[in-house]
């Protein structure tokens, strides 16, 4: 399921296009949208994301390609082990 502000959806779109790669997408969110246990808000992926490329086919989710952020929640303890070990 992916969390989806529909209403600012327009406005990713126009700093994406204005400060955005044209050679990526710019990513709404994805995750649980019901009682979720965590929000993490992802803002500005780079290009080591791998689902912001134009010929990516799997999910497009701001986490990917972003292994070093979870170490520093999990160190945080922001997330439990047995969340990070399924990370």
């Amino acid at each position: 399921m992916q969390l989806q502000i529909e209403h600012l959806k327009k406005n990713v779109d126009q700093l994406q296009k204005k400060h955005g790669s044209k050679s990526h997408y710019a990513i709404y969110g994805a995750g649980c949208i019901k009682n979720p246990k965590v929000l993490f808000l992802f803002m500005n992926p780079t290009s080591r994301n791998y689902s912001t490329e134009l010929d990516w086919k799997g999910i497009r989710a701001p986490w990917i390609g972003t292994k070093n952020i979870w170490k520093m929640f999990f160190q945080l303890e922001f997330l439990e082990e047995d969340t990070f070990n399924k990370i």
